[in-house]
């Protein structure tokens, strides 16, 4: 005989995340307590979301003297960027500020340039495009992230 012992802990919550909930086995929707649906980022959350990014990935680096940067208005082009990034998920605007700190350590004087930021967004807009067409060709066009 095998005995199963369950203990309750008090405490705990366990907390699962999916972009395709229709993909998880009925079993496990079943058997969640609650299902929570977190939309795509407003213009105001992924300004903030930019900003954060900006500074972790960038602005961060510029203070400890491990890059350098050449100066723009960042509070501008971030407004600017968080109106053209309609339709990205947090997860993707993360996704663009690491590669803002990537092109940076990829020039040749670690200079942060205003230029690698906007060619970065264009990428970045370029694969969200793309994604949503694939979304459409498989019928997911409703979920959302990536």
């Amino acid at each position: 005989k095998q005995w199963y012992q369950r203990r309750v802990r008090e405490n705990m919550m366990l907390v699962m995340a999916s972009n395709r909930p229709d993909h998880l086995d009925w079993a496990i929707n079943d058997r969640l307590d609650e299902m929570v649906e977190f939309p795509l980022p407003g213009v105001g959350e992924r300004e903030q979301l930019l900003n954060l990014y900006f500074t972790k990935y960038v602005a961060d680096l510029v203070e400890n003297k491990s890059i350098e940067w050449e100066e723009f208005n960042v509070e501008e082009t971030l407004r600017e960027m968080a109106e053209k990034t309609e339709g990205f998920s947090g997860r993707e605007i993360s996704k663009l500020g690491i590669a803002w700190q990537a092109s940076t350590y990829a020039s040749h004087d670690k200079t942060f340039r205003l230029q690698m930021l906007w060619e970065r967004l264009g990428e970045s807009l370029s694969a969200n495009k793309q994604k949503a067409v694939w979304k459409r060709e498989e019928g997911i066009e409703g979920l959302v992230g990536t």
